[in-house]
């Protein structure tokens, strides 16, 4: 039988199973001194805050898609060119001798590859979100527009990235059951990368402090699961001192929700080596009666960011996500709603917002030496991360996905100290 996670072994390799006593003492004692508060958490679970309007599976019609989840495209329409013959669509198509990844996006009118040139084909439309709820927050402060939370508290929710993707595939479906994020969050969790949060405070009550500060970092160490297959409390994680997936963001704390006071930029890791970089941002978090976190981040995300996600899986995220790329590309443009290029006017972001649920961790310092006793920056070389799957450019085949990362074994005394022990 398996031990619960609070007393598991951790079979990482490490100095010592535990903290000495004079180091806990010594974090305990720089806590004190530095602040009134500490407190850490490992990311469980993220993904985009998408609302579900049916009422099982997870592409049944619904009040957010009444025609239901996209379905998957027409590749004979959508590969019939005037340069194409009806023979050489049937070669494509032809399961023996699969070519869709590497020829699929050659259907310019001049054999452009749509891929790298979106806009050297119309817009064909997309199926966007119909529906009038959504979850987020009101980023331009005006109730009249945008949509309305599903328990009816909050208007003028602007999610536009919903109202792009909201019926795609890959993103529709109740929470945690989406084929993107389970995909995604199922790779965290089996050591691809991990996400950490570290808040502190000066006040004697971390559910009720006016100034709480809130770090994000990218992780040295693997996520551990518990018996059960669940996130294990209570382990100890090295930052992994990347510039790319840092933030630290002030708010505020009333009765156990954490709330930024106004816009300001959020940087996390996202699924790839890509950030989740909002501008003007919020952010919401509650604190759940058993001490993890579960909330909203939200705020403009770049739309280029955003489609070179996605074009870089190619024909095979056509395929198996049901996107049509280059249509994908103008409802970006459509549907951004926020900070325009100074030069055209045209909007270069769209409104975002994502759900994440975070479990009591202990966060250390990258050489692992003392537990973070304040939610700051920190720099340094970042710890190397060697893809299994080599990078490749927009339309080669590459799916979307987190890239998968071999992460060095623990060489320092982590995983092993209690929470109670080392943080206030």
């Amino acid at each position: 039988m398996s031990r619960p996670a609070s007393k598991r072994r951790d079979s990482r390799p490490r100095i010592h199973r535990a903290w000495t006593a004079a180091a806990a003492i010594t974090g305990l004692l720089t806590a004190t001194q530095a602040l009134a508060w500490t407190k850490s958490f490992v990311v469980e679970w993220y993904e985009p805050a998408f609302y579900y309007g049916a009422t099982a599976g997870v592409t049944d019609p619904g009040t957010d898609c009444p025609a239901g989840t996209i379905p998957e495209l027409d590749w004979r329409n959508l590969l019939k060119t005037s340069y194409r013959t009806d023979a050489d669509i049937e070669k494509i198509l032809d399961p023996e001798a699969p070519q869709r990844a590497r020829i699929g996006g050659i259907r310019g009118p001049n054999k452009e590859n749509v891929y790298e040139k979106p806009w050297s084909v119309p817009d064909g439309g997309t199926q966007p979100v119909t529906g009038k709820l959504a979850y987020g927050f009101d980023l331009d402060n005006n109730p009249k527009t945008g949509f309305t939370s599903p328990d009816g508290a909050l208007r003028g929710i602007d999610n536009e990235s919903y109202r792009t993707n909201g019926c795609l595939m890959a993103w529709r479906g109740p929470p945690r059951e989406s084929v993107g994020p389970k995909y995604a969050n199922d790779r965290m969790r089996e050591g691809g990368f991990t996400v950490l949060i570290t808040l502190s405070g000066d006040s004697t009550d971390w559910r009720n402090d006016p100034n709480v500060q809130i770090a994000f970092y990218s992780g040295k160490d693997k996520i551990v699961r518990d018996a059960n297959g669940a996130v294990a409390r209570d382990y100890s994680f090295r930052i992994n001192p990347d510039k790319r997936y840092q933030s630290v963001v002030t708010a505020r704390s009333i009765a156990g929700v954490i709330e930024t006071l106004q816009s300001t930029d959020i940087t996390m890791r996202g699924y790839n080596r890509a950030a989740l970089a909002f501008k003007k941002g919020k952010l919401r978090l509650q604190i759940n009666e058993d001490g993890s976190l579960s909330g909203l981040i939200g705020g403009y995300l770049d739309i280029e960011d955003a489609y070179r996600e996605m074009a870089a899986g190619g024909a095979i995220n056509e395929l198996v996500l049901h996107v049509n790329i280059p249509n994908f590309w103008w409802a970006l443009h459509k549907n951004a709603d926020a900070i325009p290029d100074p030069a055209t006017g045209k909007n270069t972001a769209i409104s975002s917002a994502w759900r994440l649920d975070a479990q009591p961790a202990i966060v250390v310092a990258p050489d692992a030496s003392e537990p973070v006793t304040v939610a700051r920056l920190y720099e340094g070389e970042p710890m190397p991360e060697i893809d299994r799957r080599r990078r490749r450019q927009p339309g080669s085949g590459e799916p979307v996905g987190p890239q998968v990362v071999e992460q060095a074994p623990a060489t320092a005394p982590t995983q092993a100290a209690s929470a109670s022990t080392l943080q206030k």
